[in-house]
């Protein structure tokens, strides 16, 4: 069992940990852990903008995650097509199964799902709130 002194070395003894298991997926040359576009993932869309390789996504944490970006279109639209409902996963994209999608307008998560967990985070404009509403599905403001 883990027992620390205080906040601070917690933190650094997991941020320890992390570096290592970063450099270990670095070494296998998964990613560089950057921004820039990583073209090992092949898609046959040219929606798909990148991919990264993070510890954090916006509905999860803990291992490493593989995040594939794409452009809200086809993709998007062949995902809310053939979902049965909400958390109904794997979402597939080129065949690939994904678990969790997340949905930007800009930089600003808009929906944000963590399906197995069955837990969906919804960031609306008054105006796309209203219509929301107007659906009639249950739901809880949280601020």
């Amino acid at each position: 069992m883990l027992h620390f002194n205080n906040e601070h070395d917690a933190f650094s003894y997991f941020d320890e940990l992390f570096n290592q298991e970063l450099a270990m997926f670095e070494e296998l040359q998964y990613s560089n852990f950057s921004e820039k576009p990583d073209n090992r993932f092949t898609s046959t869309s040219d929606e798909f903008i990148k991919t990264m390789y993070t510890r954090v996504t916006p509905v999860t944490m803990n291992p490493v995650f593989e995040m594939c970006y794409f452009k809200i279109g086809q993709v998007y639209s062949s995902i809310v097509t053939n979902m049965k409902g909400l958390y109904d996963f794997p979402y597939i994209i080129d065949g690939i199964e994904y678990e969790d999608i997340t949905f930007y307008e800009n930089d600003n998560i808009v929906l944000a799902v963590c399906s197995h967990e069955r837990n969906a985070y919804l960031n609306l404009h008054e105006r796309d709130f209203d219509a929301f509403k107007d659906l009639e599905i249950t739901y809880e403001i949280m601020s």
